[in-house]
């Protein structure tokens, strides 16, 4: 039996995305789901919002009406003591008074995730990693169960903001080494893993500790979905069911996957803590009770007693209270800005004399020694291209010649050459001259010749004279008593010399490329470095050699690509020890300002020293401020070049930063 339909939403910093879903045989059956939408302030949240539910509803089977039951999944930073905050519910409110929705419940993010990932594989043992532009949820699970959430603001280093999260739950015990990372962009999400890879997480301080390095993996958007989706079907009718049809959580279709009994109580109802929905401590009745949002209200029916005028004139005031207190909350709370703060970073830029040893274990900040490792890989390929040499082919013209002699008899051997203007025949068989009787007679004899060419030019016309081999001419003669023929020629492509050799150039050139390539995807956090790298041919072949008829020509190659590799982490190491002198009060060596170039026989290092500044302070500092104000303010950090504001909404006779600091997002950058 098919009940009501209710729709989801997943509300995240600027993006909104939804899924429509009701029960269908005990299950929770996603029925549609949406692409994410970007918005960037209330206004365009409603329009997100109504683009998200129109794309579901246009694909819904006929037979179901359009809901109007929503839960919303939200990141774990809106959600203080248990309830979503003020300025937040405010925008639920917003889309479900313009968009005709009834609030049924909410549910964090990284539990409804937490929950989902304990039904489909196991519970959870790891970090939840919320990633937004301004800051980071970092949520810590131990066998399914949420031992703590804290938010961080976003630094320069996510490495480090990550790390920070970590140590604010102070833990005892070793880490579980597995991060899930999530938010409403999953592609986005593929360069921050890379970052977080080749962070070293073995070398931490004695507080965090992980098992083994951390695998890392990413929340898809529609694993999301469906885990609000799942957590409002357990919570609304204790379903213990997902049907994942609709999805691409998993690669077979029509999978239906049931929820361990584990997470069940032992009164079979669903355990509504482990599901991370945030529900009354008063004791709850045999059914199931979503607790719902508490939106603000007015109670209009207490205005109806007042007399006519006295109505009127109260519900006028009420009108004007409402409308100064909306444009209050506007002006006040929903302004949102970003700050671009370019700093003049107090550059080093030097050359050091460092040894990239091979037989080093660790970094030796006096001698200038760094480990490196020697990797290797063996690749083959072929390439093809258009052969550019020419070869002229045919067939030779023949015919019959008699000898004249003159003097004692002779044996003109097979092969010997005939000649006639530069012309060059061959002789096909022995023949055999008698002597001559006198000077007044000659002895003859016939044989046949074939050109030693090809081409037209050997078919010469009867009553050639041709010398014979090293005869004199004085002695033996020969002369074709009939006309040469059969002599023709075309030229055609064939294999040059350079064809080879360019085409082995290419190819190899291209094989070390692919090498570093294949290399690189398995650094770990090192560095693969280009100029200590080469190339070994093991072997070559082409299927057609120099000089063959043939309008192309390819060459297979197969070579050992050796290179050297250092750890990132170690060169910035030594960057820190050489230079931490250089670091003056109130400015930072941070890692990512850290770069340099591996010469042959040196490195070059360039570091950008940025000042040491609390972006959440600087925020406090600013909120509120007219722009030149907020510059003045700015100007006071360490190396100040110039800033950028950019406001949301930006209205020109409002020039103002928000007054809540949160909402204002500060980004140093080198210039």
């Amino acid at each position: 039996m098919e009940k009501d339909s209710f729709v989801s939403i997943c509300l995240e910093e600027n993006l909104v995305q939804s899924s429509i879903w009701n029960i269908k045989e005990e299950s929770v059956n996603i029925l549609s789901s949406s692409p994410a939408v970007n918005y960037d302030d209330d206004e365009t949240l409603v329009t997100a919002c109504d683009e998200c539910l129109s794309g579901c509803v246009q694909t819904l089977p006929e037979n179901i009406e359009e809901p109007s039951k929503a839960i919303f999944g939200v990141p774990a930073y809106w959600i203080s003591e248990g309830q979503i905050q003020r300025a937040y519910l405010d925008k639920i409110r917003l889309i479900c008074n313009k968009l005709s929705l009834n609030p049924t419940g909410f549910v964090s993010l990284p539990e409804a995730i937490a929950h989902l990932e304990k039904n489909l594989n196991t519970p959870l043992s790891g970090i939840l990693i919320g990633i937004y532009k301004g800051s980071i949820d970092v949520s810590f699970f131990r066998l399914g169960n949420l031992a703590g959430t804290v938010n961080v603001a976003r630094s320069l280093n996510l490495v480090e903001d990550v790390i920070e999260g970590i140590a604010r739950f102070d833990l005892r015990e070793t880490i579980p080494s597995k991060f899930l990372l999530y938010d409403g962009h999953a592609n986005d999400l593929d360069e921050i893993k890379q970052e977080l890879i080749k962070a070293d997480w073995n070398n931490l301080n004695e507080k965090i500790r992980f098992l083994h390095t951390p695998t890392i993996e990413i929340v898809d958007p529609d694993s999301k979905m469906a885990s609000i989706c799942l957590a409002g079907g357990a919570e609304i009718a204790n379903l213990s069911k997902i049907n994942f049809k609709n999805t691409n959580i998993q690669k077979a279709s029509d999978i239906v996957e049931e929820i361990p009994q584990a997470s069940k109580t032992t009164d079979n109802n669903v355990d509504l803590q482990a599901l991370g929905f945030h529900v009354s401590k008063q004791p709850k009745p045999t059914s199931l009770n979503l607790r719902k949002l508490k939106l603000p209200s007015i109670n209009i029916r207490s205005l109806k007693k007042l007399p006519i005028k006295e109505n009127a004139l109260f519900l006028g005031s009420i009108a004007l209270i409402l409308l100064f207190a909306s444009a209050f909350g506007l002006y006040w709370f929903v302004p949102k800005a970003d700050v671009d703060v370019f700093i003049s970073p107090v550059k080093i830029d030097e050359t050091k004399d460092v040894k990239l040893d091979t037989k080093a274990n660790q970094i030796d900040v006096s001698k200038l020694i760094v480990p490196a490792k020697s990797v290797e890989i063996t690749i083959s390929s072929d390439k093809t291209k258009e052969t550019s040499g020419t070869k002229t082919i045919g067939t030779p013209a023949k015919g019959s010649v008699t000898f004249y002699n003159v003097g004692g008899a002779t044996v003109i051997n097979k092969g010997t050459i005939l000649s006639s203007h530069n012309l060059k025949y061959s002789l096909d068989d022995d023949v055999t001259i008698a002597s001559a009787s006198g000077a007044a007679q000659t002895s003859t004899a016939t044989g046949n010749i074939t050109a030693i060419g090809v081409g037209a030019d050997y078919n010469l016309g009867e009553g050639t004279i041709f010398s014979v081999g090293n005869f004199s001419s004085s002695l033996i003669q020969a002369k074709n008593d009939n006309a040469l023929s059969g002599g023709t020629s075309q030229e055609v492509a064939a294999v040059s010399e350079n064809d080879i050799a360019s085409l082995t150039k290419s190819l190899s050139d291209e094989l070390l490329q692919k090498g570093k390539d294949k290399l690189k995807e398995n650094l770990n956090g090192n560095i693969l470095i280009d100029n200590k790298t080469t190339i070994t041919t093991i072997s070559q072949s082409s299927d057609h050699k120099e000089g063959e008829e043939a309008s192309t020509v390819r060459v297979s190659l197969t070579a050992k690509i050796t290179a050297l590799t250092v750890s990132r982490n170690d060169m910035i190491t030594l960057a820190k020890g050489i230079f931490k002198d250089k670091v003056g009060k109130g400015f930072t060596m941070k890692d990512d300002q850290v770069d340099f170039i591996i010469n042959d026989k040196n490195v070059e290092f360039k570091i950008n020293l940025l000042p040491s500044i609390d972006t959440s302070k600087l925020a406090s500092q600013i909120a509120g401020k007219n722009l030149k104000d907020a510059k003045q303010t700015l100007s006071q950090v360490p190396g100040f070049d110039d800033v950028k504001f950019a406001l949301k909404p930006d209205i020109s006779f409002m020039q103002t930063l928000p007054h809540i600091a949160k909402n204002i997002y500060i980004s140093l950058s080198a210039r």
